[in-house]
């Protein structure tokens, strides 16, 4: 099984990527049972923040930066 999230960070040209801004989206539709389930689900979810309906809502999160930078992410959950 599979997770899914994206990690969106505040940005400017002059000084880059703020790392400390950094926070971490966790998707609520998961888990996925394969891979590339997992990887389309973050890349939907990549797309929802930087050009749909969460993006007021990042923008908000991280203080309103100049930019922001957002990857999206699939982890192994660790079965038990």
């Amino acid at each position: 099984m599979f997770s899914a999230f994206v990690i969106a960070c505040a940005a400017s040209i002059n000084l880059g990527i703020d790392i400390d801004s950094c926070l971490r989206y966790n998707d609520q539709w998961g888990p996925y049972k394969t891979e590339e389930n997992c990887i389309i689900r973050s890349k939907q979810m990549h797309k929802e923040i930087t050009e749909g309906v969460l993006k007021e809502i990042v923008f908000l999160d991280l203080d309103n930066p100049e930019h922001i930078i957002v990857k999206g992410f699939c982890e192994k959950l660790i079965e038990a």
